[in-house]
């Protein structure tokens, strides 16, 4: 296969992340990374975060993406739709490319499925998808990539370690291409990048036993090294769980609470709740290895994203939702902020009943001051926004636990975000 430039889908806004200066990973398209196929000498820039330079293959991972779609086509299917992929993308760079050129990404990939007659005879679901347009197509391929009901054969069971050994030997760029083919169509689930980090712990064991004169003991030993090294690279590569573990409940749920109050800040505290609990069902699952989805190991960002977008509730957030990348998050950004013009800068309340409610609720009043203080500071992460929970607590801490509370929290209130109203005269003591 030829190789070709690869466009990266768009990181996510810089407030969408947790951290205060976040490094964004790159999106399953990119290409794969840490594959020793033709260009093993080539080598993309230090990446500043790992400390080491890694060889790429971008065309790699367009065979990534079509043998996850289609895990019941053939190699030879396969590869054609990565060579016609390549073509295309290079006259989409010459003079007076055509419109089709300015789809989005996965449109492109998608659109040399469905052109391609034979494979669409072969497989009629395929033929099925590719009667629907947009992001009811994407959907369709993407189901069934999510499907448990394919079942393949287990990895080289048909081949002895000797194959295995000649095919490696003989023509190495084949061999790690089959073996792409194979370990992409039999882990759909897994992003690119981790996809790629499988095949190059897979193929250490051919490059280190094959020459070896004992090498079936030698492959048989390492394969069950590969096997420990196969399973941490998956562990590492769940960022919703590990996201969760290292969060907990508490945090995953206010930072899904933030990040529903900066897409639609007209909201209600209640549909931000409901959004929290459905994503930190959805962190939980991430941790349970029968439940994994593709979604395990996308960005915390993208996955928050998604989920708005499938219980989007206007329907002007419905039409960014069906935009792609980076210009869906730039579309309802744009709603957001001007939902945020008829927000009042600062809360009003009242205070001779706010230290019985926290006394009573603490965790509910610091939930509903996160909502409130989400949707006046849009572009805050989540630190900043704990920060400033964090000091309502301490005053409320202080004050409630003075005999004149009220006077305590008049004083203190308006240094935060409130503008304290006078006692409502209709209200008893």
């Amino acid at each position: 296969m030829g190789s070709t430039q690869f466009l990266m889908l768009a990181s996510p806004p810089s407030h969408l992340v947790r951290g205060v200066d976040p490094v964004i990973e790159g999106a399953e398209l990119r290409g794969l990374e840490g594959v020793p196929a033709g260009i093993i000498n080539k080598r993309i820039p230090h990446n500043k975060r790992t400390g080491r330079s890694r060889p790429v293959d971008p065309a790699a991972g367009a065979l990534v993406f079509y043998a996850q779609r289609l895990p019941t086509s053939s190699f030879g299917d396969i590869t054609r739709l990565v060579t016609t992929l390549l073509t295309f993308s290079s006259n989409c760079c010459l003079y007076g490319a055509g419109a089709e050129c300015f789809q989005d990404k996965i449109s492109l990939f998608l659109d040399r499925v469905c052109e391609d007659l034979a494979l669409k005879e072969k497989h009629p679901n395929v033929s099925l998808c590719c009667e629907s347009r947009d992001q009811q197509r994407q959907g369709c391929f993407e189901n069934l990539r999510q499907s448990r009901y394919v079942q393949l054969p287990a990895l080289n069971s048909s081949e002895s370690l000797q194959e295995r050994c000649l095919g490696y030997m003989t023509d190495p760029q084949d061999f790690v291409e089959t073996l792409l083919y194979d370990i992409s169509k039999r882990m759909r689930l897994f992003p690119t990048q981790t996809i790629a980090e499988i095949v190059r712990a897979s193929l250490k064991t051919y490059s280190t036993c094959c020459s070896e004169s004992n090498f079936k003991t030698c492959i048989t030993t390492m394969e069950k090294q590969t096997g420990k090294v196969i399973a941490n690279i998956i562990t590492e590569a769940n960022k919703i769980c590990k996201e969760y573990k290292e969060a907990g409940s508490w945090k995953t749920r206010l930072w899904a609470i933030i990040i529903f109050a900066s897409f639609h800040p007209k909201s209600v505290i209640g549909t931000a709740l409901e959004f929290a609990a459905t994503y930190e069902k959805t962190a939980v699952k991430c941790c349970e290895l029968s439940e994994l989805t593709s979604d395990c190991f996308l960005d915390e960002s993208e996955v928050l994203l998604n989920l708005f977008c499938s219980k989007s509730r206007t329907a002007a957030h419905g039409d960014c939702c069906l935009q792609d990348g980076s210009d869906r998050a730039r579309c309802l950004n744009q709603i957001a902020m001007q939902e945020s013009k008829d927000i009042p800068e600062k809360i009003q309340l009242r205070t001779e009943k706010l230290c019985e409610v926290y006394n009573q609720h603490n965790a509910r009043l610091l939930i509903w001051y996160t909502f409130e203080y989400a949707i006046r500071h849009r572009q805050e992460n989540l630190n900043s926004v704990l920060t400033e929970v964090s000091k309502l607590k301490l005053v409320l801490t202080r004050c409630c636990a003075e005999t004149f509370s009220e006077a305590c929290l008049s004083l203190f209130l308006p240094k935060l975000l409130f503008v304290i109203l006078p006692r409502d005269p209709l209200q008893s003591d």
